[in-house]
């Protein structure tokens, strides 16, 4: 949180860090309106999804683990 007007403070985002999940917004105690909204940034709707691998485990002995 930085000093605002007032003595009112307000969150701030690392811009460095952030990837536009939307956290902030869920996690806001403000009611009935959010203090703060996120936007997705445009190059997220790129993102290819992840492929998918099926993973095989062997058992050895009485055991699975």
């Amino acid at each position: 949180m930085v000093p605002y007007i007032n003595n009112l403070v307000i969150p701030q985002v690392n811009e460095n860090i952030c990837v536009g999940c939307g956290a902030f917004e869920y996690a806001c105690p403000t009611t009935p309106y959010r203090a703060i909204y996120v936007e997705g940034n445009a190059i997220h709707q790129l993102a290819e999804k992840p492929k998918e691998i099926e993973q095989k485990k062997e058992i050895k002995g009485d055991f699975s683990f």
